[in-house]
C-alpha cells in the first residue's frame, strides 16, 4: 500500500506534536499513520471501539476472518489497527496468550462511526468474537465487547488464569469494595 507517516504529526491533539515513531512502552505510541490520512480519536469523528487479541500463530487467519467481516460495515468503519503486542504476567490479561499458543499475540482493533449507536457497535464487536473464538480471541476489557461468562471461562479457564484471579480478589479484597456489577457477572460469580 501506502507510504508510512515516519514524522512527527503536528498538531495533532490541542496544537501538540504526536511522535509516531521511537521506542517505549506499545500504549505510548501510535505504530503507524498513513501518509496524509486525518488522524482520528478526540480531534475527529466521533466514534466507538473495540478490540480483540489473538495468539500471533493465528494472524493469518484471525486477519483473513476479520477482514472477511469488516467488508460489510462499509464507510462506518472509520479504521482498524493491527498491532503485534507482547505478553506480560497479569491473569486476565488479554495480551497473553497460553504456552501452546506462543505467548504473544496481536491486537485487531476497529474503530466504527458513533452515529451507529452503542447497540449496533456491540453487534459487530460480537460478530467478530464469534468469527475469532476459535482462534482463542480474547477482548480489551475498557472496549466495547460482547464477551460474557462463558467466554471468559472458555478462554481463561483451562489455563487456570481466571481461578488464580478470583483467587486473587479473594485474598485483596474479601469484603468486594472494589468490584462492580459488571466485573462479579463476568469473572467473580
Amino acid at each position: 500500500g501506502m507510504p508510512l507517516q515516519p514524522e512527527p504529526i503536528l498538531e495533532f491533539i490541542e496544537g501538540d506534536a504526536f511522535d509516531t515513531t521511537g521506542v517505549g512502552p506499545w500504549h505510548d505510541k501510535l505504530h503507524c499513520w498513513m501518509k496524509d490520512a486525518m488522524p482520528t480519536g478526540p480531534q475527529g469523528t466521533s466514534e466507538l471501539q473495540f478490540e480483540h487479541f489473538v495468539p500471533l500463530r493465528h494472524a493469518t487467519e484471525a486477519l483473513e476472518r476479520t477482514r472477511m467481516v469488516a467488508e460489510h460495515w462499509g464507510s462506518s468503519l472509520l479504521y482498524s489497527e493491527i498491532r503485534a503486542v507482547r505478553a506480560d504476567d497479569q491473569a486476565l490479561s488479554p495480551y497473553t496468550c497460553d504456552a501452546k499458543d506462543g505467548y504473544d499475540c496481536i491486537g485487531i482493533s476497529h474503530g466504527l462511526h458513533a452515529g451507529l449507536g452503542e447497540a449496533r457497535v456491540l453487534e459487530a464487536a460480537g460478530v467478530i468474537e464469534e468469527a475469532l473464538m476459535d482462534l482463542q480471541a480474547r477482548p480489551h476489557w475498557g472496549k466495547l465487547s460482547q464477551f460474557g461468562r462463558a467466554d471468559v471461562e472458555k478462554v481463561y479457564g483451562e489455563s487456570g488464569r481466571l481461578s488464580i484471579f478470583q483467587s486473587h480478589v479473594e485474598t485483596v479484597d474479601p469484603e468486594r469494595k472494589f468490584t462492580t456489577p459488571w466485573l462479579e457477572k463476568l469473572f467473580l460469580l
